[in-house]
């Protein structure tokens, strides 16, 4: 059994035969309740933006710190940057210094890991996803379930859950100049970024 396409995919290039393996997503408790207000929003001056994961150089968050990096001081203004998740271990000095490099203390906050993620995200306006590896990622699913536009790395399972520009943009891996065009694509096109973000609660309810 494997949790995405994407895994099945690998195991047929290693040899196992189709018969022998089925795909079942992986699944998620999710809240009951639609907040339909949500989608009803005026457009905002600045977008809340979260990104959750344990932090390290797999999982992208670096990409993102770039991205923020090349967006010029106005642009940043337009958004609230906040990590959610546990350094690995040995990573979290390198990644602070890159934040202070790009003299981004202001912008970035990291918050550690919280057990009330799920409650957490629905005051979010946008998910990240930024991992250059996913089997299946329930943290897109979390996204998903919790009203947000999601903009992940086209990766892994990762276009079994979001087709670009129906519940969520994608972009492609390593592409920090990318990601901050979407970013700002976002900001300046916020009727669009809640279409997308209630098509993919539509999608994960």
């Amino acid at each position: 059994i494997t949790v995405s396409n994407a895994l099945r995919e690998c195991m047929l290039q290693q040899g196992f035969s189709p018969e022998k393996i089925k795909t079942i997503y992986d699944g998620i408790e999710i809240d009951g309740t639609l907040d339909e207000q949500k989608f009803l929003s005026p457009i905002k001056e600045k977008l809340n933006v979260a990104c959750v994961g344990q932090l390290s150089q797999l999982k992208g968050q670096e990409i993102l710190i770039e991205a923020i990096a090349k967006m010029s001081e106005q642009e940043r203004s337009c958004f609230k940057f906040d990590f959610y998740g546990d350094f690995l271990p040995g990573e979290r000095n390198r990644i602070i210094k890159k934040v202070n490099r790009f003299h981004l203390e202001n912008q970035i906050h990291f918050k550690g890991h919280s057990k009330y993620i799920s409650k957490i995200l629905p005051f979010y306006d946008i998910g990240i996803q930024p991992s250059h590896s996913e089997g299946f990622s329930r943290v897109t699913v979390e996204y998903m379930a919790s009203g947000l536009c999601v903009i992940a790395e086209e990766e892994g399972a990762i276009p079994e859950l979001i087709q670009n520009k129906e519940q969520g943009l994608l972009y492609h891996c390593f592409d920090s100049s990318e990601l901050k065009d979407l970013l700002l694509y976002c900001y300046n096109n916020q009727k669009e970024m809640l279409e997308m973000a209630n098509n993919a609660q539509d999608k994960a309810h």
